[in-house]
């Protein structure tokens, strides 16, 4: 029927993955898109809009509290994620989850990028930035050097909160 219709669709051998692939891409566009009414092709399509995302992205590093979104000598951009999952049996929430960071760095020039992804963390309160940034902050930690990633120039600075 979409074919017939000339809609572009491709069919899943694993819906959760497929899931997991729009929910990777929603959390960190969704809200931005709908803010400055633009689609996420015309954000990334322009070197002002590239720079916005990772502006926000080290932001989001910033303001964070724990050692986990602090790499030293290098200024990153992080975005964490905390999806609730449905069960399929009762179409209703049992209190699985799934939760992730991605971090980028150096975001003033990306060369190195980490998504820390777990499915259904086992204790209460698990959160992206509880249970996957650390995953996401060791990884990163020892591929920039591994790979001869230049550290950042400068410090990042914390825009103020308006």
């Amino acid at each position: 029927m979409f074919q017939q219709s000339r809609i572009p669709c491709r069919l899943l051998d694993d819906l959760r993955y497929g899931r997991w692939e729009k929910l990777v891409w929603n959390v960190p566009f969704n809200g931005l898109s709908a803010v400055l009414n633009q689609t996420t092709d015309l954000l990334l399509g322009s070197p002002e809009g590239e720079a916005l995302v990772r502006s926000l992205m080290e932001q989001q590093a910033l303001y964070q509290t724990s050692s986990s979104f602090k790499i030293n000598g290098y200024r990153i951009g992080t975005k964490t994620g905390t999806a609730r999952l449905v069960s399929a049996d009762c179409k209703c929430y049992r209190g699985e989850s799934v939760v992730s960071t991605v971090g980028v760095a150096p975001i003033d020039n990306p060369k190195v990028l980490v998504y820390a992804v777990v499915w259904n963390p086992k204790y209460n309160g698990a959160s992206g930035g509880a249970v996957a940034a650390p995953i996401m902050h060791d990884v990163l930690s020892l591929a920039l050097p591994r790979y001869a990633v230049a550290p950042s120039a400068a410090k990042g600075v914390k825009l103020p909160l308006q």
